[in-house]
């Protein structure tokens, strides 16, 4: 769920819909970057858990100079 931007300030749902929103038109259909999580731990309660991962580039090889994956996690 996506709230909108500054100028329509309401509740803008599915992955579709947030695309055209954000974008302004159909999304794209490749992304300059992906991610996913390479690990994942979660506390014996289930109720906290922390994955980790990097992302990276999805630019094609030769077209610019590689760039390093970024690491990131999501509590």
């Amino acid at each position: 769920m996506d709230i909108g931007g500054p100028n329509d300030a309401i509740f803008v749902m599915g992955a579709d819909a947030i695309g055209k929103a954000i974008g302004g038109s159909e999304p794209s259909s490749t992304s300059p970057v992906s991610w996913s999580a390479d690990s994942a731990i979660v506390s014996s309660s289930g109720d906290l858990g922390v994955t980790f991962g990097y992302i990276r580039s999805n630019a094609p090889a030769g077209t610019a100079p590689a760039q390093p994956p970024v690491p990131f996690f999501t509590i």
